[in-house]
């Protein structure tokens, strides 16, 4: 971005023989993200997956679907993961409602490393890493130990939050053109021109009030613009008892518009305190900014940890409510499901309308099967589902069956 460095991550290169290998063919035909008939998500397999409450949660959903483990161990932690929030469904409850809410972390973090946060982003930023603590103890006070160590990535990086808050409002406003983002106290300085500024609209009251006394126009008013600051408006119906003090500013329809040597001298005032005060938050803001891109890394393993727990708790919720079983996975070459269903087919008929079916392949006895029928009987359903069952279960799923071994 011009001159601007923009701060990338260290690319991590994934050998071929890491994943499983799914070319774009396989993907389009499986519909593992997109649905063939109208190329909306609505359909694919990803669409039923995805029970994640976070932006980064989604993003390593598809990436884990694409790129099927094939390290055995790593796909049975995730599996023993899955299984444990399965088994306590009021953990996963609790941690699926911990993160709703939670802002898309890896990217709030990109824009403040390239400084173009907004105040709202890191007010998103310090409010996102706040719900940290409660899922870190939801995990480590779980009796599970694969659980607990799932806690162990987590960093609510607290130096990070404890400064958004200690310098920013509660509430901030989406720029900072007009200001009102710093938190009152946190600048002697900052202080002092907002108290100018805040006594000004005091002043500009107070002086309406005496011009109305003194001229006995009651509906005299003074109201501000951006091209003509501060006027005193008249309506027409009272120009006979303007003074001459009064000079004219702008001739409108049904009103004037006027000011007189103090209100402008005041004018002044006002605006440069309010000029000041932005100037000075604008730095004040920016010095922040530039201090929590000093926490990046850390910012973004958390994310990357989150997104991790986001993606197994939803894929534990599917399993419990699809009625998913855990896969036996092993290094032969046998493949053996017991009342398998195909997982998207079933969610669009009506309940125990799709017929399971079993399903068993090795190398040594059983190396093909003949599938036969009429046209939409299923024939092709049958080995999608073959083909889901080890793309959902080596990404770390349970899968659709009674009893599967792959």
């Amino acid at each position: 971005q011009g001159d601007r460095n923009v701060p990338l991550e260290e690319m991590r290169v994934a050998p071929d023989d890491a994943v499983m290998q799914i070319g774009p063919t396989t993907i389009r035909n499986l519909e593992l993200v997109r649905c063939s008939a109208d190329n909306k998500r609505r359909g694919s397999l990803l669409h039923l997956l995805d029970r994640t409450r976070t932006a980064m949660g989604g993003r390593l959903l598809q990436q884990w679907l694409l790129y099927p483990r094939l390290d055995l161990s790593e796909i049975q932690v995730r599996h023993e993961r899955v299984n444990a929030l399965v088994a306590r469904p009021a953990i996963r409850e609790e941690l699926r409602s911990a993160l709703d809410g939670v802002r898309d972390l890896e990217r709030l973090t990109t824009r403040v490393l390239t400084q173009i946060a907004t105040p709202r982003d890191l007010a998103a930023l310090a409010m996102s890493l706040d719900r940290i603590p409660p899922i870190q103890a939801l995990l480590t006070d779980s009796d599970s130990m694969t659980l607990r160590e799932l806690a162990q990535g987590l960093d609510p990086v607290v130096e990070a939050a404890a400064a958004i808050r200690e310098t920013l409002v509660d509430e901030p406003p989406p720029t900072l053109k007009d200001g009102g983002v710093i938190k009152e106290g946190f600048d002697a300085d900052l202080d002092e021109w907002i108290r100018i500024g805040r006594e000004g609209k005091a002043w500009f009251l107070e002086y309406a009030e005496a011009l109305r006394r003194e001229t006995e126009i009651t509906s005299l008013k003074i109201r501000y613009n951006q091209v003509f600051g501060y006027f005193i408006e008249v309506t027409k119906a009272n120009l006979h008892r303007v003074p001459d003090t009064f000079l004219r500013k702008q001739t409108l329809a049904n009103s004037e518009r006027y000011y007189t040597p103090e209100l402008k001298e005041y004018e002044e005032k006002v605006l440069s305190a309010q000029d000041r005060r932005v100037s000075l938050e604008l730095a004040l803001f920016e010095n922040l900014r530039q201090s929590l891109a000093a926490h990046a890394d850390r910012i973004r393993a958390t994310a990357r940890h989150l997104a991790a727990v986001d993606v197994l708790a939803g894929l534990a919720d599917l399993a419990h409510r699809q009625r998913y079983v855990r896969p036996e996975m092993h290094e032969g070459s046998e493949i053996a499901l017991e009342d398998a269903r195909h997982p998207v087919i079933e969610t669009l008929m009506p309940a125990g309308e799709f017929v399971p079916n079993d399903l068993h392949l090795d190398a040594e006895t059983r190396q093909l099967v003949v599938i036969t029928g009429p046209n939409m009987s299923g024939k092709s359903t049958i080995m999608r589902q073959v083909a889901l069952a080890a793309i959902m279960a080596q990404m770390g799923s349970f899968v659709p069956a009674a009893s599967a071994r792959i």
